[in-house]
């Protein structure tokens, strides 16, 4: 048997990137099915292309935000396809962040989500937040990122409004150009939610969202049992089962009073709109464990 993976360095599973031309990664994963492998292996993006080449060998995703939205599987308990894997997130998460940024911000009464409306999940994660929104006190209204200028100059008109604050949700614009809504959040003063932890990493104020990385070492696991015989259309997409809550500033000593296998991290901010402090514990939460307050 042969099973076709395309590589990064050390060997991990693909991630398919929102910069690469369309056109490149259809001939990479043109050449790789006329090899006629076992199985394909894919990350985000390039999940569409391997079905769009093939309805027959089996496929094993990863990083995928919306499996039936997109029209990879029929449901995730039965795909019902030649394809399987594990979703980026599900929608109930987007819920979290307004109850998070009332956390963070208590006198924040308005939010702006910053979304791709061309994105399919972007639609369902703004409908969550919008439905969850007004039980924390929060009126949201999205701004539909398009390009930098534009991106920029949409922040600062809501910013002229007082006890406004951020939420990014996920998307390929949205990381993209990241560095500049952490830059205009802070220029602004607005308190600000993001949905992966790397966007803390470059400065943004604090962050919930699932563990991307570890859906790829969970993934070889079921191209094993395909490779043994089992049907992709058997075998249920798997959601994210660790999510995390990380902060920007390490200075927190909270953090330093709880067992280091229950704490990620913790923070010390000073930038909420009336000037408190704002002190937060930061645990590192299974999908069970809900989101502790």
């Amino acid at each position: 048997m042969r099973c076709s993976v395309v590589q990064r360095p050390r060997g991990r599973l693909p991630r398919a990137h929102s910069n690469v031309s369309p056109y490149g990664v259809s001939l990479s994963y043109r050449e790789q099915h006329e090899t006629r492998p076992a199985l394909l292996a894919a990350g985000g993006a390039g999940a569409a292309v391997m079905l769009k080449a093939t309805q027959t060998i089996p496929i094993v995703f990863v990083f995928v935000p919306d499996p039936m939205g997109s029209g990879f599987v029929q449901s995730l308990s039965r795909p019902g396809r030649n394809a399987t894997g594990f979703m980026a997130f599900e929608y109930s998460l987007s819920g979290k962040w307004p109850e998070l940024l009332k956390e963070i911000a208590p006198n924040v009464t308005h939010a702006a989500i910053l979304r791709d409306p061309t994105f399919v999940a972007g639609i369902g994660q703004f409908a969550v937040i919008q439905a969850v929104a007004p039980s924390v006190g929060i009126e949201v209204s999205p701004i539909d990122l398009q390009e930098p200028n534009q991106i920029e100059r949409a922040i600062a008109a809501f910013a002229q409004s007082p006890n406004g604050g951020l939420i990014l949700t996920a998307s390929g614009i949205g990381a993209v150009n990241v560095n500049l809504i952490i830059a205009a959040a802070g220029r602004h003063k607005l308190p600000a939610v993001y949905n992966q932890q790397a966007f803390v990493a470059a400065g943004g104020l604090i962050s919930y969202g699932p563990n991307y990385p570890d859906q790829f070492p969970r993934a070889p696991g079921y191209v094993d049992r395909i490779l043994r015989g089992e049907k992709p259309a058997d075998l249920p997409v798997q959601a994210p089962n660790k999510y995390h809550r990380f902060c920007r500033n390490l200075d927190c000593l909270s953090c330093a009073k709880r067992p280091r296998s229950h704490s990620s991290t913790a923070c010390l901010w000073a930038g909420a709109p009336d000037g408190e402090v704002v002190a937060l514990k930061v645990w590192s939460l299974l999908l069970d464990g809900g989101f502790p307050l």
